[in-house]
């Protein structure tokens, strides 16, 4: 099976009949958008039952219990040519853990499912939740790219990203664009990358829907607040790097991951428009952004 996400081609295999790599989020991921620029071989493998999984020296770590989700513990370990990423369920119906192995050097990822029936068939989007989030973090950082809470659209030859903290505003700004035409490339999460000199916006598989591979170029960055009245206002220089960098996902315990990262936070934000964005949920804000 071949899932694109971005610039990257995953090539999924699995070593036991029981897991069964079933699309869900990531059904429509099977045909590059463009240019790919690695390649991974991506290996399912099943545990027995009464393996637990060994724990990883954690490096960086963290919980989810949100309330609509199952939720989990997860943890990470760097060394020099690959990172271990391990995740702990606390009440799954199918797994105990999952853990995965990116090496860099072989562009391989080994995953391995520690079931709780040794003899039930597994079902997974290849891209299960969390792994799969984890898993884009750092093959994104691969390439020199990143991901952001942010929505984009794609209108009159520009693409507009809009970033915020959950419920400020990136899925009504979507919906107000959508409104008059413009290409959604989604409203929750972005892949951002350069190639050939242009920086790209693209959506990823997510659990809560399933939605077509969409790329656009990036031309302009609006960071959300709101606000009784629409106003842009232009900032440039460290302090935009630095609003756009507190709206990624990213994990910045290493010293060397954290330095690429924000070398590549500098150059986005030297290359596109940055402006602050208060706004209010009507038309106005998108007339008001039309006429730049």
């Amino acid at each position: 099976m071949n899932l694109y996400v971005a610039t990257h081609h995953l090539l999924l295999h699995t070593t036991s009949n029981q897991i069964q790599l079933s699309p869900l989020a990531s059904e429509r991921y099977t045909k590059p958008l463009g240019f790919v620029r690695q390649k991974w071989e991506v290996l399912y493998h099943l545990a027995s039952t009464t393996e637990h999984g060994s724990l990883i020296k954690a490096d960086f770590h963290g919980s989810s219990y949100d309330e609509q989700l199952i939720p989990y513990n997860w943890s990470i370990n760097q060394q020099e040519n690959s990172i271990s990423l391990a995740v702990d369920f606390i009440n799954d119906a199918l797994l105990h853990a999952t853990r995965a192995e990116i090496d860099y050097s072989k562009k391989t990822i080994n995953i391995t499912l520690y079931p709780k029936n040794e003899k039930a068939t597994i079902n997974i989007d290849p891209l299960f939740h969390p792994l799969g989030s984890l898993l884009m973090v750092y093959l994104a950082h691969s390439s020199n790219g990143f991901l952001i809470h942010a929505s984009g659209v794609y209108a009159q030859e520009k693409g507009h990203l809009f970033s915020a903290v959950s419920g400020t505003g990136k899925s009504t700004m979507a919906s107000l664009w959508q409104k008059t035409g413009a290409k959604v490339i989604n409203d929750d999460r972005l892949w951002i990358e350069k190639t050939d000199e242009q920086w790209w916006m693209y959506n990823t598989p997510m659990i809560w829907y399933a939605q077509e591979p969409r790329k656009s170029p990036v031309h302009n960055v609006f960071l959300l607040s709101q606000a009784p009245e629409n106003e842009l206002t232009p900032i440039s220089g460290l302090s935009a790097s630095m609003q756009v960098m507190s709206n990624c996902i990213q994990h910045l315990y290493h010293k060397d991951m954290t330095q690429q990262h924000l070398e590549t936070l500098i150059q986005f934000s030297k290359a596109v428009n940055i402006y602050r964005c208060a706004f209010k949920p009507d038309q106005g804000i998108v007339q008001l952004i039309q006429k730049l």
